[in-house]
């Protein structure tokens, strides 16, 4: 098996920024290794110097004590280290067995019924439920996960690096993906688990490294850590709750109404009869498994998926499909990946979503436009750097501030808290506070993670087989 030893890794960006300073970083077999720390640590630069996405300014890379040099993906994928990202692509018009063989030798055109058996045994091996004959166009996005781990042990992968895996995943997915990882440990595999989630990592991990401000500033075995010497490590102070307000003088104006709204589609967990308002002034959090409808409830609201019976009302407008739903004053920001793509850079990214709102080819205001939201975001990276540079965390910020921008009446946010550390939670739930303080605003918040939910909702649902139940306000729920 591989041991893989980073080791006095430099990285500077074209701007000077220096995202990683001299750091070691040794993978070792049969271990799970925890990388630790806050948004824009450089965990993710420096698992994408690993996996080859990313050359290092300086530094070396050893495996097995012979030096490596990795300039793309591939190339560290033919050492057998691979990083799963937190949102996997899949190719749509393909099968899930043919997606995950996709790029292997031979492609989905050599002997298929060779490859297909080979696809279904490695599946049943690892214990990895997929609907692997169907089309990749209907899996959620823990299935998503799934299917991508699974193209990588096809692969004979033995270092595996998991960019924030369970932000994806609900609380059972969650419990099985650990019990593989213990699985992958214990047949000799390494794993590298980038995570927020200080408990389950002290569970789950033998060794932990934790990185803040680009330089590594405590590795040690799992066993000499605390909750809160991780946090002393991460943040060099305690983190502070917000301050919730009372909702005292918001407005009793209906932004969005669901009126009895039902779903029964192919493909899609069934909905019935949910009736909701959302008010002006409001943050309203709808929780929930995905296999309750949650998704099914989420593509309703924004037009993407038509309602059997009921309506969906935004400020007066019935929706029909996404075009009315913008029309109505709306904006969404989907947990699927579709809002951004990993090959643009930056800029590109941050124009192509927005072209309507502000003067076409006009370099001033772009600039400018770009700058603030960066700004906003605070991600220090050149406007030029492609996507797939930035961590999970930093790219969950940015679309956050890019949908915020657009200061519509409704914003829909799906898992808003996907990568986000403790700290960039807090700073979104007061940016959400603003964005509702003028009694004009409303958001709606749909997570699996019901503890997202509490910490940044005024009210709370929840969706079940049974219906929507609301479930008091979140302010009496956190005492």
């Amino acid at each position: 098996m591989t041991t893989v030893y980073l080791h006095g890794i430099l990285k500077q960006f074209s701007d000077g920024f220096i995202a990683l300073d001299t750091v070691d970083f040794t993978i070792k077999p049969g271990v799970i290794h925890a990388l630790l720390g806050e948004n824009g640590a450089g965990k993710s630069t420096l698992m994408h110097i690993a996996a080859g996405y990313l050359l290092p300014t300086a530094g070396t890379i050893l495996l097995n004590g012979k030096e490596q040099h990795f300039s793309t993906p591939s190339q560290a994928l033919k050492c057998g280290i691979a990083m799963l990202r937190q949102h996997p692509s899949v190719t749509p018009g393909l099968s899930v067995w043919e997606d995950c063989i996709l790029g292997a030798e031979g492609g989905v055109w050599f002997n298929r019924r060779r490859l297909k058996k080979k696809v279904f045994e490695c599946a049943e091996q690892w214990n990895i439920q997929l609907p692997l004959n169907r089309q990749t166009t209907v899996l959620s996005p823990g299935e998503r996960q799934k299917a991508a781990l699974l193209a990588l042990l096809l692969r004979k992968v033995e270092v595996f690096i998991f960019d924030e895996p369970t932000a994806v995943l609900n609380e059972e997915e969650t419990e099985s993906l650990y019990a593989m990882f213990r699985s992958l440990a214990a047949a000799g595999h390494s794993i590298v688990h980038i995570s927020h989630k200080l408990e389950e990592t002290l569970s789950l991990a033998a060794y932990i490294t934790v990185l803040r401000g680009g330089k590594t500033v405590a590795s040690a075995p799992a066993s000499t850590y605390t909750v809160q010497s991780l946090k002393h490590y991460l943040f060099g102070e305690a983190s502070s709750l917000p301050q919730f307000k009372d909702g005292a003088g918001v407005t009793k104006e209906c932004i969005l109404r669901l009126d009895k709204l039902s779903v029964e589609r192919p493909g899609f967990a069934r909905i019935h009869d949910v009736t909701c308002d959302v008010r002006a002034g409001t943050i309203v959090g709808i929780t929930g498994g995905r296999e309750s409808g949650l998704e099914t409830l989420e593509r309703t609201v924004t037009g993407l998926l038509k309602a059997s019976r009921g309506t969906v009302t935004i400020n007066g407008i019935e929706v029909s499909g996404i075009h009315t739903f913008r029309r109505a004053g709306a904006s969404y920001l989907p947990a699927d990946g579709s809002a951004y793509s990993l090959g643009l850079s930056l800029r590109d990214n941050l124009l192509i979503n927005n072209h309507r709102h502000i003067p076409f080819l006009k370099r001033k205001p772009i600039a400018n436009y770009i700058h603030n939201i960066l700004t906003d975001a605070g991600v220090n990276v050149p406007e030029s750097a492609r996507f797939d540079s930035c961590s999970g965390g930093m790219i969950q910020r940015i679309l956050l501030s890019r949908v915020c921008a657009e200061q519509s009446r409704l914003l829909v946010l799906s898992e808003p808290g996907w990568g986000l550390d403790q700290k960039s939670l807090e700073a979104l739930n007061e940016r959400l506070r603003r964005y509702v303080a003028d009694s004009n605003h409303a958001v709606l918040l749909f997570a699996s993670d019901r503890d997202t939910v509490l910490f940044l909702a005024d009210e709370v649902f929840e969706l079940s087989d049974k219906g929507l139940n609301h479930e008091r306000s979140a302010q009496c729920l956190k005492r």
